[in-house]
């Protein structure tokens, strides 16, 4: 019996998402955090919030059509079903409302680690939780490689990996192009 189907649609649908080139990410957080999935959710709504508003300022807390970096994140939980953690690609956008500094990959880079070295508390005045930031695609890793290992957990049973309550697929151009 196939029971992969839903891992299989996952990964042809961010396959199918034309970002370019875009940033692999994986985050960690402290044991405190990470043995309950809500609370690495809340987090990760933090750290997005603000690296949002260091790249689109004021324009990522509009409440209609706010401009917001474009990812998709899923939460993984460990072997024990504790120590969640994220996987995440993130587009790297060339919004014309964007901080141009944040505009290419180095930029982004930066941004990324810039935000979660200094705005994560609990990283602040204590031991760095693990993190990793690179492009997708690099010399030792494919696109496709990197949508595999995201979804590596998920099943027909199980798709809860993907996080709707992190993830956002608009950065707000499409919608100023329509209205």
């Amino acid at each position: 019996m196939e029971t992969h189907r839903m891992r299989n649609a996952m990964r042809d649908w961010f396959g199918s998402l034309d970002w370019g080139e875009g940033i692999a990410v994986t985050l960690t957080f402290p044991p405190k955090i990470a043995a309950v999935r809500e609370a690495v959710e809340g987090h990760l709504k933090h750290f997005w919030n603000v690296a949002d508003g260091e790249k689109f300022g004021n324009l990522s807390k509009r409440q209609t059509r706010p401009y917001r970096i474009q990812r998709v994140c899923c939460i993984e939980a460990g072997a024990n079903q504790d120590n969640y953690h994220c996987h995440a690609m993130v587009k790297v956008s060339t919004h014309p409302y964007a901080n141009p500094d944040y505009t290419t990959v180095t930029g982004m880079l930066g941004l990324l680690e810039k935000t979660w070295f200094q705005k994560m508390t609990f990283n602040v005045m204590q031991p760095t939780s693990a993190y990793e930031f690179s492009p997708i695609t690099t010399s030792s890793t494919t696109a496709a490689a990197w949508h595999a290992y995201m979804t590596k957990k998920v099943t027909d049973w199980n798709t809860d990996a993907l996080c709707l309550k992190t993830s956002w697929l608009s950065d707000g151009q499409s919608e100023e192009a329509s209205a």
